[in-house]
């Protein structure tokens, strides 16, 4: 997105493919393809294109950032494998549902929820 900073890393879709196993499998797991239609109450499809399909953002240093963006797909799953144990350090996703449009980002209208704040369930009978 235009004039929207970007300090990262970010190996395409296919490079995903050809360099991990887990990934890929992931994406494919039907359990997951099956809880994720039962959240959004509608089928989940993959993405078509093969370089969009998969996206890994890997932010290196302090000060590394994604930047803001729509996206063009209706649905999208973000995982966070590692973030600051406080908000006041970053590790923020701001998200703002419904028609996409930068301009609701740092409004009211978005929300922002540190990943640490984020409820963990344990799977029944854990």
């Amino acid at each position: 997105m235009d004039n929207s900073p970007r300090h990262m890393t970010t190996p395409g879709g296919q490079v995903i493919a050809g360099e991990s196993d887990l990934l890929p499998r992931l994406y494919a797991d039907e359990e997951l393809v099956a809880l994720l239609g039962r959240l959004t109450g509608q089928a989940v499809a993959p993405v078509p294109d093969p370089v969009e399909r998969r996206v890994l953002s890997i932010l290196h240093q302090e000060g590394d950032t994604h930047g803001g963006r729509t996206d063009d797909h209706p649905y999208a799953l973000a995982l966070f494998l590692e973030a600051p144990s406080s908000p006041e350090d970053g590790g923020l996703l701001e998200y703002a549902p419904g028609p996409p449009g930068l301009d609701t980002l740092g409004t009211s209208a978005a929300a922002t929820r540190p990943e640490a704040a984020l409820p963990h369930r344990s799977p029944a009978g854990a």
